[in-house]
């Protein structure tokens, strides 16, 4: 039979483990790093990076020791991906996130930027240049901070097609 003292005791027992309780906090959003052997192997982006990391393990496609992440803000997460792929270079990173901040010469080919003049104008600034497989990518804010590079861009016509600068 269940004393009144009883009662009392499981209750303040409750009451005491729901006060330790650990409360959920939302999962974090940010830019994760795969390790293998002191060396960083994969740069991978989520919403909720320990659940990413976790489905990495279980699939066991990537083999790493451990992980490291920063957290960011959702719409950052392409360019902070770009950024620490191009910084690292992670030998098992395949891909590359469709951003805003970094450009391939490819693109600004594409865009209409001629090969021979932009390669002249490169040869002349002192841009960060950052090389993935077998493809040359730049900043683009510094180049949209460069009066040289918006001379060009309006020389060759194709000022149009750079968004960016009427954002």
């Amino acid at each position: 039979m269940t004393t009144q003292h009883d009662l009392a005791s499981i209750e303040a027992e409750k009451k005491a483990l729901i006060d330790r309780a650990v409360k959920p906090t939302p999962a974090p959003c940010g830019i994760y790093f795969l390790v293998k052997q002191d060396e960083v192997v994969y740069v991978g982006q989520s919403v909720d990076f320990h659940n990413r990391v976790l489905a990495h393990k279980k699939l066991g496609v990537i083999d790493f020791d451990t992980y490291s992440w920063i957290e960011c803000k959702k719409a950052d997460l392409n360019n902070m991906e770009a950024e620490y792929i191009l910084k690292f270079k992670p030998v098992l990173n395949k891909g590359f996130p469709c951003c805003d901040r970094f450009v391939s010469s490819n693109a600004l080919r594409s865009k209409g930027l001629g090969k021979i003049k932009f390669k002249n104008y490169v040869a002349k600034s002192s841009h960060a240049r950052y090389s993935f497989f077998d493809y040359i990518y730049y900043d683009l804010q510094e180049l949209m901070a460069d009066q040289a590079f918006l001379d060009l861009i309006d020389k060759e016509g194709v000022r149009s097609n750079f968004p960016i600068l009427s954002a």
